[in-house]
């Protein structure tokens, strides 16, 4: 097991569990780690000031957790793994990638077990963290609301967030790929698969990894055209973006992440599927704001983390500009962070 070298407590306060997302990620987590137990590995160590927290990863595939059995194993080890970081003293723990799907209607399972731990699904400061990036990438675009299209790919949780804030902000000619009827008003187009999109698309939000895309998949995005994907793992990948890339000039960046200066671990950033160590998912970001918001004495009993709402967004805001989080300007893919928004 690693050890974060410091002098902080031996119980992990922060607890943040994940999933494998391919199976060369899982052979890393082995090589690093060694085999799982029960359905779960070793924890990641790692500190945020002075507070301890743990990363476990989840030995299951996306892919399994949109089958019965697969659910049924993924959540025993979710139950196994939420039990191990509550008896190493975890007070929050975020349910990140495909685990939020675990837990059941609004967290309810876990909630009944553990009701005096803070769950959350972290979506809420990663739909901060999206939405500044596309107000940043569609000024940056010179994106005119008349003329030109925003396609959105899925529509759960982060789809639907990025539809309501561009609805909100006046934007009408959006796209949204998704296999389920929705709400939205008569403005924005559903449609069922990639080749209904009959528009030049300047912007594609990639919000789910549940669609194989193969190259010319997307040949409707225009010259110069942004990817901004918030998917895990990416809903468009390294091949076919390097393709649109070669072609058209094409833009990509990952959404929904933070930049915290003081993260600290000994583990390759990589075994999370990360480029730098500062760079943390807005989910992972997420707990370890409100381990900080609950040391502070906050009482956030009456809060649904399993929501994405105002409430919890305008709360964590707050949070978010006192503990100098910044927006990485990344492409996991080149690994390098070149900018940052302050948020």
């Amino acid at each position: 097991m690693i050890r974060v070298k410091s002098t902080l407590t031996d119980s992990y306060v922060i607890g943040i569990i994940a999933n494998c997302i391919s199976p060369q990620n899982r052979a890393e987590l082995v090589q690093e780690l060694g085999e799982s137990k029960n359905g779960f590995f070793n924890p990641l160590e790692f500190s945020y000031k002075r507070f301890r927290g743990a990363v476990v990863p989840l030995d299951v595939m996306p892919h399994e957790i949109m089958t019965l059995d697969g659910t049924r194993k993924a959540r025993k080890a979710l139950l196994g793994a939420v039990e191990s970081l509550v008896k190493n003293g975890a007070r929050v723990i975020c349910l990140a990638a495909s685990t939020k799907r675990l837990a059941g209607k609004r967290g309810e399972i876990l909630k009944k077990i553990y009701p005096n731990i803070i769950f959350t699904i972290g979506d809420s400061t990663t739909t901060l963290s999206l939405t500044r990036l596309m107000a940043h990438t569609l000024k940056d675009l010179k994106f005119n609301k008349k003329e030109d299209f925003i396609f959105c790919l899925g529509s759960g949780f982060l789809g639907n967030a990025s539809v309501e804030y561009l609805l909100k902000n006046n934007y009408k000619n959006i796209i949204v790929l998704s296999e389920f009827q929705q709400n939205f008003p008569p403005s924005v187009r559903v449609v069922k698969t990639l080749e209904d999109v009959n528009r030049p698309i300047k912007l594609m939000l990639s919000c789910t990894h549940k669609y194989e895309l193969p190259i010319g998949s997307l040949d409707f995005l225009e010259k110069g055209a942004c990817i901004i994907d918030v998917a895990v793992p990416a809903g468009v990948g390294e091949p076919l973006f390097d393709s649109l890339k070669d072609e058209k000039g094409v833009k990509r960046f990952d959404g929904g992440d933070f930049y915290l200066k003081d993260i600290k671990y000994d583990f390759n950033p990589k075994l999370l599927n990360m480029p730098m160590k500062e760079v943390w998912y807005g989910c992972f970001a997420e707990a370890v704001l409100l381990t900080v918001i609950k040391n502070k004495g906050a009482i956030l009993d009456d809060f649904d983390f399993f929501q994405v709402n105002e409430r919890n967004k305008d709360f964590l805001s707050v949070f978010l500009k006192s503990e100098e989080a910044k927006i990485p300007l990344v492409n996991f893919y080149d690994g390098e962070c070149k900018d940052f928004i302050k948020f």
